[in-house]
């Protein structure tokens, strides 16, 4: 899909006498940024990439911000917190469960999910902003939300949405009657004619 709106607005882009292929590029390399995410995804599910598979990881294994398993159980293993094995030191009560890990709790903590409590319990990193590795913060928050805004300027460029946006002001200042003497293009146009 990326392609086809690369396509296309290298097509629209060759109809214009300046910048002609800034939102070209603009969007392509948006679209590039856009993809790294998904394909450290794959990547880390396919785990054909050693790299990936031991530093690709979007959150942080040990995060001290937690959700416990619900209702709370208490473990000195993590084999304690399920019998269906998920992989490294996780288990499950059944597959396609979330999968949790035996976390010792020396501090108090409060979540919606949780009540306070100290001591080993079965617990998942939460998914949150505070969670993020490295990776996490570079790809998710440097690579995806920077290619949308890229995404989004090369688009507006290619509509030409300021000039359209001048000719609507001008088109209401006429209309309205309060032109204030800020002459359009097409009147510009006319005068030099």
């Amino acid at each position: 899909m990326l392609v086809a709106v690369v396509l296309f607005v290298a097509y629209e882009s060759s109809k214009r006498a300046s910048c002609k292929y800034g939102p070209t590029i603009l969007i392509s390399v948006a679209s590039l940024l856009i993809l790294v995410d998904p394909t450290r995804h794959v990547l880390l599910d396919q785990t054909h990439w050693q790299y990936v598979h031991q530093y690709g990881g979007m959150y942080r294994h040990n995060c001290p911000v937690r959700a416990l398993m619900l209702p709370p159980r208490e473990c000195n293993v993590a084999a304690d917190c399920g019998p269906y094995h998920c992989g490294g030191d996780f288990y499950a009560m059944a597959p396609h469960q979330d999968c949790f890990t035996c976390y010792d709790n020396d501090e108090d903590t409060t979540s919606s999910t949780t009540t306070t409590t100290t001591g080993s319990m079965c617990s998942e990193g939460m998914e949150t902003f505070a969670c993020l590795s490295v990776t996490g913060w570079i790809v998710t928050i440097g690579m995806t939300y920077l290619g949308f805004a890229l995404f989004i300027i090369g688009t507006l460029w290619n509509a030409n949405i300021l000039h359209k946006i001048s000719d609507i002001r001008h088109e209401w200042n006429r209309l309205r009657g309060t032109q204030n003497n800020i002459p359009n293009k097409q009147e510009q146009e006319e005068t030099q004619v």
